[in-house]
């Protein structure tokens, strides 16, 4: 929550796409890896996770105006993420290098 209040909306989205970016391309390296098959599921897991914690602190009392539109930016680019990452693993991609990530 001290990254929410602490930062400007847009840098704050910024960095937490960058986040996701450098989070999916570890997932999509980790499948070239016998044995880690389930990267990608491990990610969605997170990011479904994420956007659960963003919910409950949008629920608390108290939250300020501001920090409420930020979490629910943040809700709703995290849920966008999360679908891209189902569909990456839907289209079976298993590299950074192929198309569909690029």
């Amino acid at each position: 929550m001290t990254v929410i209040k602490a930062n400007q909306g847009q840098i704050l989205i910024t960095t937490m796409q960058m986040q996701w970016t450098t989070e999916v391309t570890a997932a999509l390296i980790q499948l070239e890896t016998p044995g880690a098959a389930n990267s990608l599921k491990k990610c969605k897991q997170s990011y479904k996770k994420k956007v659960d914690n963003y919910i409950e602190l949008v629920e608390k009392p108290g939250l300020q105006k501001l920090e409420r539109l930020k979490l629910v930016a943040l809700i709703i680019i995290d849920e966008h993420n999360r679908e891209i990452i189902e569909m990456l693993h839907q289209q079976k991609v298993s590299s950074p290098g192929q198309f569909e990530w690029l």
